[in-house]
């Protein structure tokens, strides 16, 4: 377990001895009460039924061995190497600041620490991963309230997600590229690692999907696996195909594209068009930048909101999507077909 220090917004590691005690405290309960481990667990979290007689006596016994019963702490649930992205940070300091203004106790935990959702009095969980498949870990012993953000775990029952529509991002590129009379257009995206990271696999189908509506030439390009190291050739591949525009589907990559082609002899938008995924003008350079983002602020204020309603015993039926900004720069241009 590790907690973030709201002012200077800095990620460290704080030791906590007390799971054993509270396991312990549980054991216990159940022995007095009579109640199984599972119904005292869930008495202790508030969450599921329970009959009022049942939950009394298990919340008295637990004040009697000194335990608080009340549920204020808030789990983020995380992988270390998101912490320096302006997405990640820019998601944690908004769900952050509206979850301790109304008295929670915010934590961030990874995917293989959950089994402190049992010993803490955890009211609700949010989890800010690159990849689907969290109810692997979850299992069937969290009744704790879960929401996503740009994953999908709802496969679960009343476990949901908050999704960029990757999507309207993509068609909003693919709109502004052909009503500036471009048609040869290329997608340089990262071919998914997993079949279950949702935002790189809904970029690639959205642009399949939208160049087929559109009759573009080079959409057969659009799985075309590269990283930073792999720009030099990719950019020499780009200039002799004969493509007007390019599509980065990977954040932070438009810039360094853009460098490499002009590099190699292409100028920028003047013979290729370059556009992409913002990631929130972290560098200088992606300032210029035609692209879409993220609507970070409204994804953490959705995701926070649908947890308060679960949390407050609410249904909820299916995932949220949330449209990207469009930015409007420098680097598109109208070509000629």
């Amino acid at each position: 377990m590790f907690r973030l220090k709201k002012r200077f917004f800095e990620v460290h590691y704080t030791p906590d001895h007390r799971s054993r005690i509270v396991k312990s405290d549980i054991r216990t309960i159940a022995k007095r009460t009579g109640y199984s481990i599972a119904t005292v667990s869930r008495v202790l979290r508030g969450t599921g039924y329970a009959a009022s007689a049942t939950r009394n006596k298990i919340i008295a016994e637990a004040v009697r061995l000194g335990r608080k019963t009340e549920r204020k702490t808030i789990v983020f649930i995380t992988v270390q190497g998101l912490f320096p992205s302006p997405y990640f940070m820019g998601l944690l300091l908004n769900l952050w600041e509206d979850f301790e203004g109304e008295g929670y106790r915010c934590e961030l935990v990874t995917p293989n620490s959950l089994d402190v959702i049992e010993d803490r009095l955890v009211a609700g969980a949010i989890a800010i991963l690159t990849t689907d498949g969290l109810e692997k870990y979850w299992g069937n012993s969290f009744s704790v309230p879960l929401v996503c953000i740009n994953s999908r775990a709802n496969r679960l029952d009343n476990i949901w997600s908050v999704l960029t529509d990757e999507y309207d991002g993509m068609k909003k590129l693919l709109d502004h590229l052909c009503e500036l009379g471009h048609r040869r257009i290329m997608l340089l995206c990262k071919r998914p690692a997993e079949e279950n990271e949702w935002c790189a696999n809904a970029r690639l189908e959205a642009f399949q999907t939208l160049a087929a509506e559109k009759g573009l030439e080079y959409a057969p390009e659009a799985d075309i696996v590269y990283d930073e190291s792999e720009l030099p050739i990719t950019a020499e591949r780009i200039r002799r195909s004969g493509v007007t525009a390019v599509i980065v589907a990977t954040e932070a990559m438009a810039g360094p594209l853009i460098w490499h082609l002009r590099i190699s002899g292409c100028r920028v938008p003047e013979d290729i068009s370059v556009c992409g995924w913002d990631i929130g003008g972290a560098r200088s350079e992606e300032k210029t930048v035609t692209g879409v983002g993220q609507d970070v602020r409204n994804l953490a204020k959705t995701a926070a909101a649908r947890l308060k309603f679960l949390m407050s015993g609410g249904k909820i039926s299916g995932n949220v999507l949330i449209p990207c900004i469009f930015y409007p720069r420098l680097s598109t241009d109208f070509r000629k077909t």
